[in-house]
């Protein structure tokens, strides 16, 4: 049980490929300024970042000079 004694009491369980953590980064006001803007518009710039890490930690393993 996660907070309630109750059944169904308390914070859902989260699935493995849905858990989030928080982290900062510092960034130029500029990139501050885009981010923002793009997600007025909608855009998951969340998940672009996801996207991006990934495939530079791929580069980053297979021993491409970044």
């Amino acid at each position: 049980m996660r907070g309630g004694k109750r059944p169904g009491a308390g914070r859902p369980v989260v699935a493995d490929h849905e858990k989030r953590v928080q982290m900062s980064v510092s960034v130029a006001p500029t990139t501050k300024t885009r981010v923002a803007a793009m997600r007025k518009d909608g855009v998951n710039v969340n998940a672009y970042i996801e996207d991006f890490i990934t495939e530079l930690c791929k580069r980053w393993l297979q021993g491409e000079d970044l």
